[in-house]
């Protein structure tokens, strides 16, 4: 191999791994202790996870909608780039954050094994797994349940809204980020009784 070709084949390479780096598919979560300060066109993801099983993860992927953070009942979507992967964890319970890019997100599956059950749960048609990011704020999104016991056809699982019941405690943690920002509910889909509630509890 001549010396040209040798270094085309290395810059390919690099430029490979590096755009592979600019978008890696692997989301990983913080404690709120250990988040970094926010980039530009950034939000804070906030989820109380209570998870069980052997590696349970998440899949989601970012939609396309302009700069609509809501989308209706019965409109259509386009996928906006790779999917992407959170690993959990079941020694991993409380509030843990990370950073994501202003948009809409729709959670397209669970996987929960458990010992040799394995089981994947197909939520991408569910408006109800749509999650929701502002740049600048913290947006909690709920809390992720995954339940220990299932079966090979059957697994409990929820993202169950606690911002009304869980503000004040939320509100006590944020104080450990970086930087203060506003709390918002991250909600993929329009809830206008947890946005006013928000709106009227921000100091």
């Amino acid at each position: 191999m001549s010396g040209y070709s040798l270094r085309l084949l290395i810059s390919i390479i690099f430029f490979q791994k590096l755009s592979y780096a600019l978008d890696d598919p692997l989301v990983k979560l913080s404690t709120i202790e250990e988040a970094a300060s926010l980039k530009v066109g950034y939000g804070y993801l906030l989820v109380d996870l209570d998870v069980g099983g052997t590696g349970p993860s998440i899949e989601f992927v970012r939609l396309k909608t302009g700069d609509k953070l809501y989308l209706g009942q019965k409109q259509k979507y386009a996928v906006k780039g790779d999917k992407k992967l959170i690993r959990l964890s079941q020694d991993k319970q409380g509030f843990y954050v990370t950073q994501l890019q202003e948009g809409l997100y729709q959670i397209t599956k669970i996987n929960a094994p458990y010992f040799d059950l394995p089981y994947k749960l197909s939520t991408d048609r569910d408006r109800r797994w749509r999650f929701s990011v502002e740049a600048g704020k913290v947006n909690y999104i709920g809390k992720l349940v995954i339940k220990k016991k299932r079966s090979t056809k059957y697994v409990g699982v929820d993202l169950v809204s606690r911002i009304a019941t869980d503000k004040d405690r939320i509100k006590s943690l944020l104080t450990k980020l970086p930087e203060q920002v506003l709390l918002r509910h991250g909600t993929g889909f329009r809830d206008d009784f947890y946005s006013t509630f928000i709106d009227e509890n921000k100091e």
